[in-house]
């Protein structure tokens, strides 16, 4: 990529206008059932949820890529959990001997901590990101399982961090083992592999190759390059979609407001390095809406061992969602038929 073309998409990224195109504020899905989002601790557990009642707004536009407010019409439950913590009160490191796949983490903290799927955790013998949203008690110690997002190193201090950024679609997508099958697209486990294969890819598309293959070094340097505002939540909110080149890319749904408002920022920013040398196009509401139905009408199975939920294999919806105390707390879906995702 040459300073012309740089400059070219730069100049396009700093725009933030509203969309013309509204969606209406109708539900995707109308029920007469009580959503599996809130469901209480004190019931059975359960092999299968339905998605939530989704309503979905106006769009905006972040640079290359438009983002959708989502509300439901399901009732909030009281959080009982936090997604930011004290640099005090959480500690990271590396196993007593060192494993590329897990980290362990402590919560010191007075109250559970949420971390989200494809999160960066930073240092260590390489940067990691996690590879599934783990809820880590009050006072609890837990080995998570991660990903390598950092080839060329292993090895240095022991103390990890968690940081505020996400992994982008390319790297999600083989953070999930998501593949094209004869019955559409499984999700399954990670293909270390595939992950640095995306993350190189990335660093030639952004012309920000570094000796280590670091996927933090690339976004640092992209961020520090491209200054957007920072995306505010609307009152009640609980969810977004992103849409990236005309067509919906992901949705993440959470079980309460407060999540989604702290945690939107660094979503919608997860997707820069996929929509930086886009070239924008705006998504029509009719796609946008036909991808929330479709998403909202698959029925998710739980895995107990994992303490997640997901749907069975299809050539559009990819949903992964964490159950936490039998409620469905996080819920992402990725567009299994969208170039970034499943891209060869």
């Amino acid at each position: 990529m040459d300073a012309n073309n740089n400059q070219g998409w730069i100049s396009a990224l700093t725009s933030n206008l509203p969309l013309a195109d509204v969606v209406t504020g109708t539900p995707a899905v109308t029920r007469a059932t009580t959503s599996a989002v809130h469901q209480t601790a004190t019931q059975s557990p359960r092999e299968t949820f339905e998605m939530p009642n989704l309503h979905v707004g106006r769009g905006y536009r972040y640079g290359n890529l438009d983002w959708y407010p989502i509300w439901s019409d399901a009732e909030t439950s009281k959080r009982d959990y936090i997604t930011e913590a004290a640099g005090d009160t959480i500690r990271i490191s590396e196993l007593a001997q060192p494993n590329v796949g897990w980290l362990e983490v402590t919560n010191t903290g007075a109250k559970d901590l949420a971390i989200l799927e494809g999160t960066f955790i930073e240092a260590g013998f390489q940067h990691r990101a996690l590879i599934k949203t783990v809820v880590i008690a009050a006072g609890e110690t837990q080995q998570v399982a991660v990903v390598c997002i950092e080839r060329g190193r292993w090895g240095g201090a022991y103390g990890q961090q968690l940081g505020n950024r996400r992994a982008p679609a390319k790297v999600r997508s083989a953070i999930r083992g998501l593949r094209s099958g004869d019955r559409g697209a499984t999700q399954g486990s990670v293909d270390q592999g595939e992950v640095w294969s995306r993350v190189a890819e990335y660093g030639r598309d952004l012309n920000r190759d570094n000796r280590t293959e670091s996927l933090v070094e690339m976004r640092k340097g992209l961020d520090a390059e491209v200054k957007l505002p920072k995306v505010r939540a609307l009152a009640g909110q609980i969810g977004v979609l992103i849409a990236i080149g005309g067509h919906p890319i992901a949705i993440e749904v959470f079980d309460h407001p407060k999540t989604l408002a702290e945690r939107l920022d660094s979503i919608v920013a997860g997707y820069l390095p996929d929509s930086a040398t886009s070239t924008y196009q705006a998504t029509p509401g009719y796609r946008v809406r036909a991808f929330v139905q479709k998403a909202v009408a698959k029925k998710l199975q739980v895995n107990e061992q994992s303490s997640t939920a997901s749907n069975r294999p299809d050539a559009l919806i990819a949903t992964q969602a964490k159950v936490h105390k039998n409620r469905l707390l996080h819920i992402s879906t990725l567009n299994a038929m969208h170039e970034l995702v499943l891209a060869a």
